[in-house]
């Protein structure tokens, strides 16, 4: 079957500069849109070689707010 998958909300850490963003999928069923999937997949900024935490960039930010909850 061919699936059809759609990100369905974001959510930003609650603070000035979120340095987290949790992303929720549906994945469906394309010929009747029965959902087979609901998960969410959580993502960590850091610099690249400290490894220390990083906000999450304004343009992912900016990109994301039709769908934060």
């Amino acid at each position: 079957d061919k699936v059809e998958a759609a990100l369905v909300a974001a959510h930003l850490e609650t603070m000035p500069n979120p340095t987290e963003v949790t992303l929720g999928f549906r994945i469906a069923r394309a010929s009747d849109g029965d959902v087979a999937i609901l998960t969410q997949s959580i993502h960590t900024f850091v610099e690249r070689k400290t490894f220390q935490r990083t906000a999450v960039p304004q343009e992912l930010r900016t990109a994301l707010a039709p769908v934060i909850v």
